[in-house]
């Protein structure tokens, strides 16, 4: 099958949730074997050398599409509104071509101003004013010319109303003989990811602390986020023998977790975004095995209970930190460890996901 592939994102980047989903998708559908033509790239309401980038790369792929039709074509969103005009006019022209068309719509972080401080200051609010028309006239767009829009979540389309939509959310990127279901009995927990906003780094250093207060230091919390957030934080002035803090990704990323008997979440129930968030760190953790105790937020909890691969804990921190020695009990680890490679084997692969696109998207035609 012949599948157009449009991301917003430099394919370069995997720093983020936002860089790594849009190059696990592109993977998947080249590993089943199907031609993929790609646009990519960044565009910028500021920086002019990337807009003349993306430009380009728009025209290459309007050029192709006088000449080649596709079969499907596929699109996932950043967090940001479709800054160029000329992408809305490749949507619309790939859309009056009759292309059956998957809009994969990410976040909708924008409906919740007040939790991420979007409009305080005068500034932020003419800012986030003319985001949010921007944010209206793409869900208007979306609406018209997708077959079908991919959420994260069913529950994300409360604040969306989009006609047809089905819940995409992330995957594991290793294959069953990747993944390592030995437990080291170290007790080493991972937490990987941001420390400031919704996520409570205090909540998980306390309830590190009250655990090491109880077993005489013997858990202990590796610690990987951005460096910039890390010097930005107070979390820097902190030393504990049980702590590491690192800012790894890609191969320095991999070792430490290949270190963990135990994977952390921490997102804040009291925030209502994070009800329906699938964060794609999830799944991540599961592409190496580990089992996962996290705060309960609806989707990630139901995610963690249906396939019985971690623990979901009240936000105290002696809910959490009970949940952590328990997860960490050497049978119950080991048991969850093999649900992670049945839950694999059951269909949560990106190539699942590929799949599941190509199967939607193959069934609709559109009328010339």
């Amino acid at each position: 099958m012949r599948i157009l592939y449009i991301t917003y994102v430099d394919f370069t980047k995997r720093n983020s949730g936002s860089n790594i989903r849009p190059v696990r998708m592109y993977e998947a559908f080249k590993k089943l074997g199907h031609e993929v033509k790609l646009l990519s790239g960044e565009s910028s309401f500021i920086d002019s050398r990337k807009n003349r980038r993306r430009k380009s790369a728009v025209k290459v792929v309007s050029k192709w599409l006088d000449e080649t039709r596709p079969d499907i074509c596929y699109i996932e969103n950043t967090t940001s509104p479709i800054k160029l005009r000329c992408d809305v006019n490749l949507i619309k022209k790939i859309n009056s071509l009759g292309v059956p068309i998957g809009y994969f719509f990410r976040d909708v972080y924008y409906k919740f101003p007040e939790d991420f401080q979007l409009n305080k200051g005068i500034k932020k609010k003419v800012i986030f004013f003319i985001l949010m028309r921007m944010y209206v006239r793409d869900e208007r767009l979306i609406e018209k010319i997708a077959d079908v829009v991919y959420l994260p979540s069913e529950t994300m389309n409360k604040y969306l109303g989009f006609s047809i939509t089905s819940a995409l959310p992330p995957a594991s990127f290793n294959d069953l003989k990747s993944i390592n279901s030995t437990y080291k009995g170290d007790r080493v927990s991972i937490y990987v990811g941001s420390i400031s906003g919704c996520y409570n780094v205090d909540f998980l250093i306390e309830s590190f602390k009250l655990i090491n207060e109880q077993h005489n230091g013997e858990y202990k919390l590796i610690l990987c986020c951005r460096e910039q957030e890390y010097n930005n934080s107070h979390i820097k002035d902190l030393s504990y023998k049980w702590l590491e803090i690192h800012h790894a990704s890609n191969e320095r990323l991999k070792k430490l977790y290949e270190k963990a008997d135990l994977a952390l979440i921490i997102h804040n129930a009291e925030y209502e975004y994070n009800s329906f968030a699938v964060p794609v760190k999830l799944f991540e953790y599961l592409s190496y095995g580990i089992p996962i105790v996290s705060t309960r937020c609806f989707e990630i909890g139901r995610h963690i209970e249906a396939y019985d691969v971690g623990i979901v804990a009240d936000m105290t921190v002696e809910a959490y930190s009970s949940s952590i020695i328990v997860a960490l009990d050497h049978e119950r680890n080991i048991l969850f460890r093999e649900n992670i490679v049945r839950a694999l084997a059951n269909g949560i692969l990106w190539e699942n996901r590929a799949e599941r696109v190509i199967d939607d998207l193959s069934v609709f035609r559109h009328v010339e």
